[in-house]
């Protein structure tokens, strides 16, 4: 009896899907965070059509937590701001992004989650294949974070000055 394995047309796939779970599986054996900083107070605020939305730091907060992958200091930061109930002009942000060093500028590679929420019903998910957004931190260590984010093309919704801010 002869035995045939078949990867696929070609085998094309197999190489980068072996070379994914290497990553994830080296990635996973690092753990989680070795310190993990946790921002208390803060605020997003941006313009959509004229009309402005803001919104606090939410139960959930901002941390920037700090891994070792591969032997190496990598840091991600998270953050979720949402209007209080009722808010005539309801917002929620959140985003993810991770190798973060410091202030600069941090684009798609990064971008691990961003979703934004304005008005009754209107909800946007970040799609990296299609989006084009940039954030840029002025500030962003452990005494806290400050910064700005843009998109523009793929389905972002038009917003303009969308800032943020957290602390301790």
């Amino acid at each position: 009896m002869n035995l045939r394995i078949v990867f696929g047309r070609g085998g094309r796939w197999l190489i980068p899907a072996l070379g994914s779970l290497l990553f994830a599986s080296a990635a996973l054996a690092q753990g989680g965070p070795y310190k993990s900083v946790s921002y208390k107070t803060g605020e997003l605020e941006f313009k959509l059509d004229g009309v402005a939305y803001s919104a606090k730091l939410g139960q959930v907060g901002t941390n920037l937590d700090f891994f070792k992958v591969f032997g190496k200091d990598e840091q991600a930061v998270g953050a979720s701001f949402t209007s209080p109930a009722g808010a005539e002009n309801r917002a929620v942000a959140r985003f993810h992004i991770q190798n973060v060093h410091g202030p600069g500028t941090y684009q798609k590679a990064d971008i691990q989650n961003f979703v934004l929420s304005w008005g009754p019903v209107n909800v946007w998910n970040y799609n990296w294949r299609r989006d084009a957004c940039v954030f840029t931190f002025t500030r962003l260590d452990e005494g806290g974070m400050e910064g700005n984010a843009a998109c523009s093309g793929g389905e972002a919704p038009a917003f303009k000055d969308l800032k943020f801010r957290s602390s301790r």
